[in-house]
């Protein structure tokens, strides 16, 4: 059984091997479905497309995950991405710095690991969400949701319908 999917945007600081060395080969084994696109797939490796001009290209399909390094919470960049991604309804997904530097078959692991909770934060659109991956001691395994779209409430690090 093929379980929900969604799509999955690499922004370009993070390197597309994320992709086709890790999150491609173990979709089909997990029995996951997505599309995983890199910015320099989608862009072009000369590309200098601002945070601005692309996340309304993404936003013209509901189910895209935007997956960037959070370099800095309060950064001009990762400011101005948070932003974008508000705006336009976009998915935002932070990889910290204790996940970035453990390379990309950590990363990919931990996007995986969660990603039952990635594909409930794209389902109920209309709504916006920012979420973290956290380097938490050696594990790096708590997934927070820090934005939820209206109507929903953060709870136990995850958005739920505030009726929940």
């Amino acid at each position: 059984m093929t379980r929900l999917s969604c799509r999955l945007f690499f922004d370009e600081c993070l390197s597309p091997d994320i992709i086709t060395n890790y999150i491609e080969p173990h979709l089909e084994s997990l029995e996951l479905t997505a599309e995983a696109t890199h910015y320099h797939d989608k862009f072009g490796t000369k590309s200098k497309l601002k945070d601005p001009e692309f996340v309304p290209i993404l936003a013209r399909h509901p189910d895209w995950v935007l997956i960037s390094q959070d370099r800095s919470q309060n950064g001009p960049r990762i400011h101005s991405l948070k932003l974008a991604c508000r705006q336009h309804r976009v998915t935002l997904l932070c990889l910290s710095s204790g996940v970035m530097e453990r390379g990309f078959p950590f990363q990919g692991a931990q996007i995986l690991a969660h990603w039952d909770r990635i594909v409930d934060c794209v389902r109920p659109r209309g709504g916006r969400y920012l979420i973290r991956l956290p380097d938490s001691g050696k594990s790096a395994t708590i997934f927070q949701a820090l934005e939820c779209p209206a109507g929903y409430a953060i709870k136990n690090g995850v958005c739920l319908p505030d009726s929940a």
